[in-house]
């Protein structure tokens, strides 16, 4: 689930993922990268097994250090 408030999820924290709003559309739609950025990140954690230990908080950082996983097509 993804969403901008974090209490929308507070009884399922492990399958919540905080994203930034979206304010403002009509001035910001070619600013906003956040659902491109979340597409990257679910492509890399797309082949893990075991998504249970993914601490979804710091999703940003996953694409943002090395370690990233592409999904190959």
């Amino acid at each position: 689930m993804f969403d901008d408030l974090r209490r929308n999820f507070v009884m399922n924290p492990q399958n919540g993922l905080v994203i930034k709003p979206f304010k403002k559309a009509h001035s910001n739609r070619d600013n906003d990268h956040e659902l491109v950025k979340l597409t990257q990140y679910l492509l890399a954690i797309a082949d893990l097994e075991d998504l249970s230990k993914l601490d979804h908080r710091k999703w940003e950082s996953f694409l943002d250090d090395g370690s990233k996983r592409r999904r190959h097509r």
